[in-house]
């Protein structure tokens, strides 16, 4: 089917992937479970978050609130996922990449009813992240224990995002687990969406946008932008100031 958005991003997406192969890769790194599927749950590390750092919670629609983290946790948010965990020591070893974090939302969302079900209510229908190069990476971790009740999110490996069919039958991963557990994946080579709770149920996470970048780094507009709309064409977002890690 003739996509002209599609068609549009392209270039972008091409361009932008081949500048970070080249200016921000440090290393050639093995095929391995995340680069050849897409995605990856990590079977040892686990983040350290506490409900301390989410204070207020802000309803988006009827089904999205957004959880709010006060700008003076921000530091050390960041410094207890990616830092004391050696998450980004683990990224950079699948990758090759340091990262630079644009973005993070903290999240909880409510069931869908059946005749909502195909309207883009909190990215529920089947898509992938185009303005964002194919080394975008996105990070996923539970706030509290996510089960097939809590509608959690749905993702399709690298091949069989290639040969998408509506009408077959899906053999798709769902991201369920533990309050701490750490998923990542590939959004602008992974068809994804997040899946509708049961009734009376919720699904509470917080997810993270990592780009290449020269060094580990986060964005000192982190709090502005958690309640926003999710930054997109990162490498035009020149005048992003970045604090190191």
């Amino acid at each position: 089917m003739f996509n002209l958005k599609e068609i549009l991003l392209k270039p972008y997406n091409l361009s932008s992937t081949l500048i970070e192969n080249i200016f921000f890769q440090k290393k050639k790194v093995k095929i391995n479970e995340l680069l050849k599927k897409g995605f990856i749950k990590s079977k040892v590390l686990k983040a350290n978050l506490e409900k301390n750092y989410f204070i207020e919670i802000k309803k988006s629609n009827n089904f999205l609130s957004k959880y709010e983290v006060k700008k003076n946790l921000i530091p050390d948010l960041i410094k207890s996922i990616f830092v004391q965990t050696n998450l980004k020591d683990y990224i950079t070893s699948l990758t090759g990449f340091n990262y630079h974090i644009n973005f993070f939302i903290a999240y909880r969302t409510a069931h869908i009813p059946e005749d909502l079900k195909n309207e883009q209510i909190y990215a529920n229908t089947w898509h992938k992240d185009k303005p964002f190069s194919k080394n975008t990476l996105k990070v996923i971790i539970p706030l509290e224990k996510i089960d097939l009740e809590n509608g959690p999110m749905e993702i399709l490996d690298i091949n069989q995002s290639k040969k998408f069919n509506h009408k077959e039958i899906i053999n798709k991963y769902l991201f369920v687990g533990k309050k701490n557990d750490i998923f990542l994946f590939l959004p602008n080579l992974c068809l994804h969406r997040a899946g509708s709770p049961e009734h009376a149920k919720s699904r509470e996470q917080i997810m993270f946008q990592l780009n290449p970048a020269k060094k580990w780094s986060y964005s000192e507009y982190l709090f502005d932008r958690q309640l926003n709309l999710e930054p997109k064409f990162p490498m035009f977002d020149l005048k992003d100031r970045r604090i190191l890690i």
